[in-house]
C-alpha cells in the first residue's frame, strides 16, 4: 500500500493534512506502547511527507498544472539492477524490512513503470532455485493490482 493511501490522502494533500491524519494515527501507535507499531507509521509517514514535498508542479502558458516526473530508462534498469543485487544477497537480519522498503519503491512509481518492474522481477525470481516465501508472495501481489 502506498503510505499516502495507508492515510487515506492522495497527492493533492498538503503535507498539514498529512501531519494531521499522522497525529490521528499515532493515538494508535504511541512510541511506549507500542514501538514497532511507531517505527512503521513513522516510516510511512516521512515516506508519504516526502513524497508530496518531492512533487514538483508546473504551470504551461494555459494556467494548467501538471506533475513532472519521467524517470529515463536509465534510472528504470539502475532501479532493476539494484532490486536485482539486493534478492541476490544471502538472507540476513532485517533482509525482509529491507525487502519491504523495496516493495513501497515500487508501489509509489507510476503504473507504466512499477507493473513492468514487477513483471521484470516476477521473471528475475522464476529463474532463481530459492527465494524467499515473503518475496514472491510481495512480487505475486504487485503483479496482481488491478490496472
Amino acid at each position: 500500500m502506498n503510505p499516502l493511501e495507508f492515510f487515506d490522502l492522495d497527492e493533492n494533500t498538503s503535507p498539514e493534512e498529512l501531519k494531521t491524519k499522522y497525529k490521528l494515527k499515532l493515538r494508535d501507535n504511541h512510541p511506549e506502547d507500542n514501538p514497532e507499531g511507531f517505527k512503521e507509521l513513522r516510516e510511512k509517514y516521512e515516506t508519504a511527507l516526502s513524497l508530496l514535498e518531492r512533487e514538483e508542479t508546473i504551470c504551461d502558458t494555459d494556467d494548467v498544472v501538471s506533475t513532472v516526473q519521467s524517470p529515463s530508462i536509465s534510472e528504470f534498469n539502475e532501479t532493476l539492477n539494484n532490486i536485482k543485487s539486493f534478492l541476490e544477497r544471502e538472507l540476513s537480519p532485517g533482509y525482509e524490512r529491507e525487502w519491504a522498503k523495496w516493495v513501497t519503491h515500487i508501489e509509489l512509481l507510476p503504473l507504466d513503470q512499477s507493473v513492468p518492474l514487477s513483471k521484470e522481477l516476477g521473471v528475475f525470481v522464476a529463474d532463481r532455485l530459492w527465494i524467499p516465501s515473503f518475496v514472491i508472495r510481495d512480487l505475486w501481489d504487485l503483479l496482481s493490482t488491478p490496472v
